[in-house]
């Protein structure tokens, strides 16, 4: 019996699209929470909603699927649960209310966009400019991972990508041409330095920016609800308030990691070698990196609110109206 069981298993492995066993816990995770009695001052729908909440975190933790695809799942149970309201066809209607938000749709469209910058290769390109400009010495190096973080954050609703998908790789090559890799114990030439670097910039610049990280667009409409209608804040004025704040955080953040975790390499020209090979390997400028430099240019100007500031108000855009004009060009 305990065989017929083991082989089924093993079959259903090989042949599922998602991981079983993670699967496996998380159902019973959310069985136990579904079955449990509802804690004092919690309504049973209350807390079975909460039940799901929480399953469908650990399912991501446990990677049972893509993100994407667990999201989509949460709303399938909450829609055959019928939490939150008497019938499926409420439910369904409650689970997918937030996506008539235009600020909801700012987030994905921007998210869309924003893989143009690691499809194209510009997004490392404009790292490697920088590394090519500022990398004879280790913290040079950590001022052109800063910078670079900084110019793709306007465009970059995701800093998981930005950070871990455009920005960490740069960090990572830069950091093996020096034979720094944890694996050899070596970490401390640059490896060390530049990552903590890497890791640090990424919420300074997402900070920055309405569009540099998804959570954002969600403040400013919280903020909005919150102070009923009356504080309503736009992409350039959450620019021009964190303009001052992130150019000093991005200015002394280098620094102070270089003394509290100064690296053992502190001239690093081969860098600005490297870097330059790496350009010259990816050749002149593509249609595809200039097209998608045109669009960003365009956004920027558009999200900038330029055209109201020089025609009057007549040209004001809603910020995810530009997102979806850079989603079709």
């Amino acid at each position: 019996m305990f065989e017929k069981v083991a082989a089924m298993y093993r079959y259903f492995l090989s042949v599922v699209p998602f991981r079983l066993t993670p699967a496996i816990i998380c159902t019973v995770v959310l069985v136990t929470l579904l079955v449990l009695p509802a804690p004092e001052g919690l309504k049973p729908e209350a807390w079975h909603l909460v039940g799901i909440f929480l399953t469908t975190i650990l399912a991501i933790i446990l990677k049972v699927m893509p993100i994407g695809v667990m999201a989509m799942m949460a709303i399938v149970i909450v829609s055959l649960s019928q939490v939150t309201a008497k019938s499926s066809k409420g439910a369904i209607a409650d689970a997918l209310s937030s996506f008539d938000n235009p600020l909801i749709w700012l987030i994905v469209v921007a998210i869309l966009i924003s893989r143009g910058l690691k499809k194209t290769g510009l997004g490392s390109r404009i790292g490697m400019i920088f590394i090519s400009l500022l990398g004879k010495r280790t913290v040079g190096i950590g001022y052109g991972l800063a910078i670079c973080e900084l110019v793709l954050a306007p465009f970059t609703p995701s800093n998981t990508a930005r950070g871990g998908g455009i920005v960490h790789p740069i960090m990572k090559s830069i950091a093996g041409a020096f034979d720094s890799d944890p694996a050899k114990d070596t970490q401390g030439k640059v490896g060390t330095y530049l990552a903590l670097v890497n890791y640090h910039a990424n919420p300074i610049t997402s900070a920055m920016f309405v569009t540099a990280t998804a959570p954002n667009p969600l403040v400013v409409d919280y903020v909005n609800k919150a102070s009923g209608g009356a504080l309503n804040l736009s992409w350039t004025t959450w620019a021009l308030c964190m303009l001052v704040p992130g150019l000093l955080c991005l200015l002394l953040m280098p620094m102070i990691i270089y003394v509290l975790q100064p690296p053992e390499l502190k001239s690093t020209p081969n860098a600005v070698d490297y870097a330059r090979s790496e350009l010259d390997r990816m050749g002149p400028l593509s249609g595809q990196e200039r097209v998608m430099m045109g669009v960003f240019a365009v956004m920027l100007v558009l999200w900038a609110n330029i055209p109201a500031m020089i025609f009057g108000p007549d040209f004001t855009l809603d910020p995810t109206v530009v997102a979806f004009l850079g989603l079709l060009r």
